[in-house]
């Protein structure tokens, strides 16, 4: 059986769609909540748990707008969730926190102990890399460093991709001393 809004939202307030850029697909992921949007910007969370105050109260604080709470099933959510998968990037969770990283004046200290208390933004664009390499199905992955910072391409059915620019020399330093290759 097939899953769609018009199953949990009502029809008159519609059409629905699923919202993965004003409420991300890792936030949607993590607290198993969806944003629908319908007419007039009508914003409803949906969610497989009864009504979460602190949640709601920080989407629409998020969004800077009311949202609505549904609650429905938790196949139901599980399928939205892959609606949005198909087309989610983690690399454009990364770009800000990257921004910070490139004014920074020194770099993070490379110990096991410092990268289990807290996951750089190098070590997420270096995750989100992976995550969308395997996402695209790549064969291959490049990271060529650069005078300026660092060139991402993916191989994809045999053609190279660009997929990202670094445009700092200290952020690939930092993302080439994270990777290890392991044949």
């Amino acid at each position: 059986m097939t899953t769609t809004l018009a199953d949990w939202l009502p029809a008159e307030q519609g059409p629905w769609h699923l919202d993965f850029e004003q409420w991300p697909q890792a936030q949607a992921q993590r607290w198993r909540a969806v944003l629908a949007v319908g007419a007039a910007d009508r914003r409803v969370l949906l969610a497989e748990r009864e009504l979460d105050g602190m949640l709601l109260q920080s989407v629409e604080s998020r969004l800077d707008a009311p949202v609505g709470w549904q609650r429905c099933s938790a196949e139901a959510v599980t399928h939205f969730l892959g609606a949005g998968e198909a087309d989610f990037r983690a690399l454009s969770d990364v770009e800000d926190a990257l921004a910070a990283v490139e004014g920074q004046a020194q770099t993070d200290e490379l110990s096991a102990l410092a990268l289990s208390e807290q996951a750089s933004p190098v070590v997420r664009l270096l995750n989100a890399t992976i995550y969308d390499a395997l996402q695209d199905t790549a064969s291959d992955i490049h990271i060529e460093c650069t005078a300026r910072g660092a060139v991402i391409r993916f191989r994809v059915d045999g053609v190279m991709a660009l997929v990202r620019q670094v445009e700092s020399a200290q952020v690939a330093e930092q993302l080439v001393s994270r990777l290890k290759v392991m044949a």
